[in-house]
């Protein structure tokens, strides 16, 4: 069985004429004909009911043909990928992030890739910024993007910009109204920060306050900060909105606000691919639009 004699069963079925296959594959109705009789030989089933140039597909035709189109797809996407490795580009990306950026920042970026690169499979991972570098280490991803990132043996980091932090409450939380907010303060308020995974314990960030809630991620921080529980550092995209409704306020602290860099890391060994490059490329440029 040739994948020539079902492109042209395909093709005749989907254009219900031997004539109109000819003229997508640029073959003459005799080359299309002889194709699909050659293909109804080796399978001993009849696929068409023909009647001069119109075809009708018979019962058997109808039921083999979703499988004949699943194989001329598959065959096509083998062809894709082998020249897509042929050309260095990768066939399949591992990105793990935090969640710094808004998620509908990611969804653009994840559409107008996949787009180009319609064959590059991609699964993407959330983790916190702590654990992104060592997961880049092990290999168990490819590329990793996100705020402050360790350094680690073997792993570059590159900047692409900076994020903006603030420490905000809810408007209602006590500290919202509070002028000036002081360090004794900050210490008796709950503070609200990150978790994360780190050899074989779960940690928690630097803390200033006596009392704590972590999370896994900012925008869980987010959601308790929503609810009054207590302060948070925070990036600014996730929370300029909630400012600008005043639903949230900036801490009245003398430091209150920093700038930390935003970064993509991947092993110093072989470099990103062609892919993993537009990632970074596509991550840069987002971070640009948003200053």
């Amino acid at each position: 069985m040739k994948l020539e004699q079902l492109e042209a069963f395909v093709l005749a079925a989907e254009a219900a004429s031997l004539a109109g296959a000819g003229r997508q594959l640029d073959r003459s109705r005799t080359s299309i004909s002889l194709a699909i009789s050659s293909l109804e030989d080796e399978l001993g089933l009849s696929l068409f009911e023909r009647s001069g140039n119109r075809v009708v597909l018979t019962e058997a035709g109808r039921a083999l043909l979703p499988d004949c189109q699943r194989m001329l797809q598959l065959a096509q996407q083998l062809t894709t990928r082998a020249r897509q490795w042929s050309q260095g580009q990768e066939m399949e990306i591992r990105i793990a992030r935090d969640d710094a950026l808004p998620e509908a920042q990611w969804a653009r970026i994840m559409a107008s890739l996949k787009a180009q690169a319609p064959n590059t499979r991609v699964t993407m991972v959330l983790a916190p910024p702590q654990e992104l570098v060592e997961m880049v280490a092990q290999g168990a991803v490819d590329l990793a993007f996100g705020l402050n990132l360790n350094r680690h043996l073997g792993v570059q980091v590159e900047e692409l910009g900076r994020v903006r932090m603030q420490r905000v409450v809810a408007s209602h939380h006590p500290l919202a109204s509070q002028r000036p907010v002081t360090d004794a303060d900050l210490f008796r308020s709950t503070q609200l920060l990150l978790s994360y995974w780190k050899a074989d314990r779960v940690a928690v960030a630097p803390r200033e306050s006596a009392d704590h809630v972590a999370m896994s991620s900012f925008e869980q921080l987010r959601d308790l900060v929503e609810q009054g529980i207590g302060w948070a550092w925070l990036p600014a995209p996730l929370v300029r909105a909630r400012l600008r409704q005043e639903t949230f306020r900036v801490l009245r602290h003398p430091h209150s606000s920093e700038l930390q860099p935003y970064q993509a890391a991947y092993l110093m060994e072989g470099g990103p691919g062609p892919i993993s490059q537009a990632w970074i490329e596509a991550v840069f440029d987002t971070l640009q639009q948003d200053d």
